[in-house]
């Protein structure tokens, strides 16, 4: 089923060919919307933005988005209005999660059949330049994200997603786990700590969650949305193995990481090791992780990048070491 609220644009919204379809004409309170709709399978939300009382406050959006899947959400925002050409409003929207936002009757069709993704609204993101009342919840929030992402292929980011959840949990700090695009925490069996999600359901997770954690960690797997997070961390296990099919695909990969926070996991480098790896590279590694059996109750060695990161006050720092072998050939 799909359903139309509309008020000012209800004809050019009547005219879409659309099978099971409910609508309601008029104009209501965001709160009667989602009232009407939060228990109700559908398949699009199509919503005349004149139909929303106050629409020009998108406090009203974020409190739909928390309720109803924003990807089933299509905003219709004709030409007319001036927020459909004001990046501000178009940006705040974006960081609730809403992605589909068309200007017009061939827009709504379009969308229908091909949603958007975060990636196709990314040039319009500003999250410098949002709304006063989202700014302060989305932007200058209390909980800091930290990202996280495998660069070598299987370099570990979801066991050590974990095993950071968990040191930090050991120090007090309330820490939420979000792995994008895959399922693999459900092994961990946390349910209330260890989310799975698709990948444009980010923003709307993390507007969701912020609220009630210090800490939100992000197991980004093949997604590229990372504007969101305050630091992403760039998980490289360092074998000659790994890095040598690393380099065979992408020469140029360590000049793409410059200044970035490299964490070598799964390491058996000592510290010269570590030395050598970021001449020959021209990168600085940021920490060094040794391997670690995940199934301990605590990781003491992540205390000294849980302290770099300004995550924790206090730090404890280990290292084990082999012999680095040279594979950078010039």
């Amino acid at each position: 089923m799909n359903i139309i609220i509309s008020n000012d644009y209800e004809e050019m919204l009547a005219s879409l060919e659309l099978e099971s379809l409910t609508e309601k004409n008029g104009q209501f309170s965001i709160e009667n919307v989602i009232n009407a709709v939060k228990n109700v399978h559908f398949q699009r939300l199509i919503i005349d933005i004149t139909a929303i009382k106050n629409y020009q406050d998108v406090k009203n959006f974020q409190k739909l988005a928390l309720h109803v899947n924003p990807n089933k959400i299509i905003l219709l925002i004709p030409e007319a209005l001036p927020e459909s050409r004001n990046n501000q409003f178009l940006s705040a929207l974006i960081s609730v999660g809403i992605f589909n936002f068309p200007k017009d009757l061939n827009g709504v069709t379009y969308l229908l059949k091909h949603p958007n993704s975060y990636r196709d609204v990314a040039h319009i993101h500003q999250l410098g330049n949002e709304t006063s009342e989202v700014r302060t919840q989305i932007v200058s929030r209390k909980v800091k994200i930290i990202g996280i992402k495998n660069v070598t292929a299987h370099a570990g980011a979801t066991t050590f997603t974990y095993m950071l959840k968990t040191q930090l949990e050991n120090a007090g700090i309330r820490t939420l786990a979000i792995e994008v695009g895959q399922n693999d925490f459900a092994a961990y069996k946390k349910e209330d700590t260890m989310i799975s999600i698709r990948r444009d359901n980010l923003s709307a997770a993390i507007l969701k969650y912020q609220d009630q954690f210090d800490v939100i960690l992000i197991d980004f797997n093949d997604s590229d949305n990372i504007e969101i997070c305050n630091e992403v961390l760039y998980l490289i296990e360092p074998t000659i193995v790994k890095l040598g099919r690393l380099l065979r695909i992408n020469r140029g990969i360590f000049a793409q990481l410059h200044n970035k926070k490299i964490v070598l996991n799964q390491s058996f480098m000592t510290d010269d090791d570590v030395i050598d790896f970021e001449i020959e590279t021209k990168t600085k590694v940021f920490y060094n992780v040794p391997t670690l059996d995940e199934s301990k109750p605590e990781y003491s060695v992540l205390d000294g990048l849980l302290f770099k990161l300004g995550l924790i006050k206090k730090s404890s720092e280990s290292t084990k070491g082999f012999t680095f072998f040279k594979i950078f050939k010039k």
